[in-house]
């Protein structure tokens, strides 16, 4: 496929060797196969990157690398895009999974049939705790309701490499600064909305994004609010429906610090 790839799907991890076989096997079955993988181990304990190894030992366009230092989600995916050779980028959790296997195809059409947009938003499952399955379809009809939106996690996005702009790095507060940014950069989006893109797991007790454990990542959290108030103080953004977006957030976020209340 040479420099040819349409999709380079990145995945960043940390300690989900359970969920890989799902996470990863949704990728590599797709029926469409122009992408590569790339999958950013941040520093795991466990055997994550044996498992990767395992699974995508017969396949070609994988790359399971390491960065230098533990960068957090972040930075492990700003690693992957920075190694990307395909012309849209494609960011899956390592605990989620592309719920069809028809999912790159339907994509890849829409792409091609709509002239090639800046950004694709894409509707996805919340798998709850309790076990039930709660369908979140994304709606927007402009840039402005886009970067309004309370979904602003990065896979609900696909977007052009060249549109790319980097995540903030050794925080968890990364997606939100990301998106605001994101939406200043882009001239267009559409909506792909016949089909339901990921399944996002809300059952991983793990994850970073779990409100409850307010101790994750050895108070991680907390640093985090201070990094995501410094990081959207330093956005420098052209449209003023991101700029006000971005004072109200920057609001939020100093109530928040004020308060004492560090959880997203």
């Amino acid at each position: 496929m040479g420099e040819n790839i349409f999709f380079s799907v990145i995945m960043p991890n940390y300690n989900n060797e359970k969920y890989l076989d799902k996470s990863i096997n949704s990728i590599l079955n797709q029926d469409f196969k122009n992408f590569e993988f790339i999958f950013v181990d941040d520093w795991s304990t466990d055997k994550s990157i044996e498992k990767a190894k395992d699974l995508c030992k017969n396949f070609s366009n994988i790359s399971i690398l390491k960065p230098l230092c533990k960068s957090w989600n972040g930075g492990a995916r700003n690693f992957g895009v920075s190694v990307a050779r395909g012309k849209y980028l494609i960011f899956l959790d390592s605990d989620d999974w592309f719920k069809e296997l028809n999912f790159f195809s339907t994509l890849y059409n829409h792409i091609i049939n709509n002239n090639y947009p800046d950004l694709v938003r894409l509707t996805f499952d919340l798998l709850t705790d309790k076990n039930k399955i709660l369908h979140i379809p994304l709606q927007e009809k402009s840039i402005k309701e886009l970067v309004d939106s309370c979904f602003v996690a990065c896979w609900t996005k696909v977007i052009k490499k060249d549109k790319f702009v980097l995540f903030p790095e050794n925080t968890l507060m990364e997606d939100v600064v990301e998106h605001i940014a994101i939406c200043d950069n882009i001239s267009n989006f559409t909506i792909l909305d016949n089909i339901t893109a990921t399944v996002y797991n809300r059952q991983n007790t793990n994850s970073c994004s779990v409100k409850e454990n307010e101790d994750l990542q050895n108070g991680k959290w907390k640093s985090s609010m201070f990094r995501y108030y410094a990081d959207l103080y330093d956005l420098q953004l052209v449209h003023d429906y991101c700029e006000d977006h971005r004072q109200r957030r920057l609001k939020e976020a100093k109530a928040n610090i004020n308060a004492g209340l560090f959880i997203q």
